[in-house]
């Protein structure tokens, strides 16, 4: 009665539990359904979550179950989980996924001098600046100019700028384009903001 084909809900009943079920059952129909739960990154146990969030955005439905998935349907600063290895190069550090706040890259390096926007002392992971002036010289060819603005900041200096936003302009609007510490990407000594 939902408008589900015979395919659909064959493919429903042999790929899902009971309690999934009933939640496709409880729900209006959604298209596409069937490709939604045949992706490879589709998680049953958040099928709940992905339902709500298709209805209320407009994403097509594999990239809202990504942002699902990365938990981008709750609010900011909860359901947060802890990073386990922040020396991973792929560690994703966000307002959902946490640093501890005495994490410091082992491997910082000050990017060279001519890189640097008015004489900053910036800095990266070895990776990342040695990635960081290959870009650079790149852009020189083209005749652009790339400089670092913001490389690695600690927990202490992170919580400095976010308190200092917070004074300035409000928490709502510190909020809006400043991390809390442990939740920049900066603290990874892996991001940088350009000039």
């Amino acid at each position: 009665t939902l408008g589900y084909s015979s395919n659909d809900i064959n493919l429903i009943y042999n790929k899902l539990n009971d309690t999934s079920i009933d939640t496709i059952i409880n729900n209006a129909y959604l298209k596409d359904l069937s490709t939604i739960i045949n992706l490879s990154y589709f998680k049953e146990d958040n099928l709940d979550r992905y339902l709500k969030y298709i209805t209320s955005n407009d994403l097509d439905n594999e990239t809202a179950i990504i942002y699902v998935n990365i938990g981008l349907d709750n609010d900011y600063y909860t359901n947060v989980s802890s990073i386990d290895d922040p020396n991973d190069i792929l560690v994703l550090v966000n307002k959902y996924n946490k640093l501890p706040a005495d994490y410091i890259p082992n491997d910082l390096e000050t990017i060279k001098s001519k890189y640097q926007w008015y004489g900053r002392g910036n800095q990266l992971r070895k990776d990342a600046r040695l990635a960081f002036e290959e870009m650079c010289e790149a852009a020189i060819k083209d005749n652009i100019y790339i400089y670092a603005g913001s490389g690695y900041r600690s927990y202490a200096t992170q919580l400095t700028l976010y308190n200092n936003y917070v004074k300035r302009d409000g928490f709502a609007a510190a909020e809006t384009y400043s991390a809390r510490a442990s939740y920049s990407e900066h603290q990874t000594g892996l991001a940088m903001d350009i000039a």
